[in-house]
């Protein structure tokens, strides 16, 4: 019988420690280009519905970016991404 409920207890755990949901990118903008040092500065909001912190822990998304030069065909690479400021540090 303790093993049913331990099995419970850790599957309710799982469930309720991934809720977050919807999550969405918004207000994307070029903020500016720097031809000289090779690089563009890109704008942007991310949210989800039911994020979660505690004093120890909180949830977060994984951001990557990818991009394809002029002329390149099919060439997909991924863009260094470097955080510049945020409004929840």
């Amino acid at each position: 019988m303790m093993k049913n409920y331990f099995a419970f207890s850790f599957a309710m755990l799982i469930y309720l420690s991934v809720y977050s949901n919807n999550i969405s990118v918004s207000e994307v903008s070029k903020a500016s280009t720097n031809t000289t040092q090779d690089y563009i500065m890109l704008q942007f909001t991310v949210s989800w519905e039911n994020s979660w912190r505690d004093a120890e822990n909180y949830d977060a998304a994984w951001i990557f970016i990818k991009y394809r030069l002029a002329g390149a065909g099919d060439a997909w690479s991924h863009a260094t991404l470097n955080f510049i400021n945020g409004a929840n540090d």
